[in-house]
């Protein structure tokens, strides 16, 4: 684990769970972000996983496509110079 955001991704009133997951030597370059939901009782579900990258660098939210109030998953990724947003 190498990153680690509490944000309300669904609105609920709820902290949801942004990870940015290391690679492992037998895996693949690609670094992976995952979500877990708070279901309002502090349980977390994971909601999925996503590849993000190599060398994450960086994790933040924020909603900066579309303007709807739900917060999109970015992370800046050294290894292919570039930030991944995951959409909301």
């Amino acid at each position: 684990m190498r990153h680690v955001v509490l944000e309300d991704l669904d609105l609920d009133g709820d902290m949801d769970v942004v990870i940015s997951i290391n690679r492992r030597a037998d895996d693949d370059d690609w670094e992976r972000a995952a979500v877990y939901v708070n279901d309002g009782t502090g349980t977390f579900n994971q909601h999925g996983v996503f590849l993000v990258g190599a060398n994450a660098m960086g994790l933040t939210v924020g909603d900066v496509l579309g303007g709807d109030g739900f917060p999109e998953i970015l992370v800046a990724s050294y290894g292919l110079e570039a930030v991944t947003v995951l959409k909301n």
